[in-house]
């Protein structure tokens, strides 16, 4: 059935890093058209049908299974193309709503095609319920609800899931060593040794996989060890887990663990209860 819901949100709902401002589902979506834009961002999931989305005198197809963003105040008009043009959609904004777009790989305005939407529409699904019950704390579990399925698109989105998944793959031999190998020093020619690579070549899918490069993820690993040390170590001495993480100066292993934690390893300790 046609479904619309708009929230009322409380000023600690508007704190929220984001927050839902509306949702529905169309058993045939109408046609729209809004020269001015939405005030919101808007996620919208196609279940059957085709329809022709236009942004900016741009026309984008939309078919079965594919999703579609609009963010805030961009011209933009839909109709169908072949009904039924059924749907589920929803609107938020927040503080870090471009930040969890960019994060869930929402990177443009326009389509997106989706490997698997039926988890996407569970969830959607699940959020319009939500909002339809008028369950307390309802800005909350609405933010909850959004992370769900931004994360969901995350894991389902074609465009680039593939890639992605193939260099993870590729870069596997590279990260069990690393894990293996954090007690000692680790140059970036072995590294790239292991995959028969130039280091120019390494450093490239390091950068496309983890935007970091090999040895800033090697001294990552080596600090998050140290805090496992840390917490687990029995009372090892800082110079200990240091050299146990491949840093022969403890002074250096202090420095770049406040660098990257934020905070020296002995206030580490101390936050989780041990002195």
């Amino acid at each position: 059935m046609n479904e619309i819901i708009y929230t009322t949100l409380t000023t600690t709902d508007y704190q929220l890093p984001v927050y839902v401002t509306g949702v529905g589902h169309w058993d045939h979506q109408e046609g729209i058209r809004r020269p001015e834009g939405f005030p919101d961002y808007q996620w919208t999931q196609v279940v059957s049908g085709e329809g022709e989305l236009i942004i900016e005198q741009e026309r984008f197809l939309v078919k079965q299974g594919d999703g579609f963003l609009l963010p805030p105040r961009l011209t933009h008009s839909y109709h169908a193309v072949k009904e039924p043009w059924e749907a589920y959609w929803f609107t938020y904004d927040g503080p870090l709503a471009e930040s969890l777009n960019q994060l869930a790989g929402l990177t443009r305005p326009g389509i997106y095609t989706i490997n698997d939407s039926r988890p996407v529409l569970e969830m959607m699904s699940d959020m319009l319920r939500l909002m339809r019950e008028k369950e307390p704390g309802l800005g909350m579990l609405g933010s909850k609800q959004i992370y769900g399925v931004l994360l969901g698109l995350r894991q389902q989105l074609a465009e680039g899931s593939l890639a992605t998944q193939q260099m993870n793959e590729r870069l596997h031999p590279v990260l069990r060593y690393i894990e293996a190998n954090l007690h000692r020093p680790i140059t970036l020619p072995e590294l790239a040794e292991l995959l028969h690579v130039t280091p120019q070549h390494l450093c490239l899918l390091f950068k496309k996989t983890f935007k970091l490069r090999p040895m800033e993820y090697v001294n990552k690993e080596r600090i998050n060890k140290g805090k496992e040390l840390l917490i687990r170590g029995g009372g090892m001495k800082l110079y200990e887990i240091a050299r146990q993480v491949g840093f022969e100066n403890p002074t250096y292993f202090n420095t770049l663990f406040k660098a990257y934690v934020g905070c020296t390893p002995g206030e580490f300790k101390q936050m989780h209860g041990f002195k």
